[in-house]
């Protein structure tokens, strides 16, 4: 039986790498896990999703020193000033310094808030470690879309759609 107990971890090892058990992927339809992060705006207001219920919400995950983040940021930007007076909220998370998204704000001066992701709640529930990533919720709370190698112009038309749902 001994003999057999390294040939049967590399098997269950494998199992568990084949399949997606344990990515945690967010799946479109599901509920949109709430979590808590700091304005950087207001430093120590701590703000959940679960505050902008009854608005449409894009979850951008961002880093100062991406480029390919930086590019969308005017994008986004201007998302925000075409539907944020008909319901958009836009939450763009940061897990790095207060000091260097401070000074990105500077640099860049868009009109969406910044926000600060100290506890890491938001990357580990949105797998935000992969920049930029963005993620539209549905006034209901609904997930309705993970960038998953789609485009800006398909996150214009989920955004349309979903101010256009009550």
């Amino acid at each position: 039986m001994r003999a057999w107990l390294p040939f049967i971890g590399v098997i269950l090892l494998a199992l568990m790498l084949s399949t997606s058990c344990g990515t945690g992927a967010l799946e479109k339809g599901e509920l949109a896990p709430d979590f808590q992060i700091e304005s950087l705006g207001q430093p120590g207001k701590l703000v959940h999703l679960s505050d902008f219920k009854g608005k449409v919400v894009l979850i951008e995950f961002w880093a100062s020193w991406c480029g390919p983040c930086r590019e969308l940021a005017a994008t986004i930007d201007k998302f925000n000033g075409k539907y944020g007076r008909e319901g958009l909220e836009v939450v763009a998370i940061s897990n790095e310094s207060r000091d260097a998204v401070e000074l990105y704000k500077k640099e860049e001066n868009h009109s969406y808030p910044l926000y600060l992701d100290t506890l890491d709640a938001a990357n580990g529930a949105y797998h935000g470690d992969y920049i930029p990533r963005i993620y539209v919720v549905d006034r209901r709370g609904t997930l309705v879309y993970n960038e998953d190698g789609g485009t800006t112009q398909d996150v214009e038309k989920v955004i349309q759609t979903s101010l256009k749902s009550k």
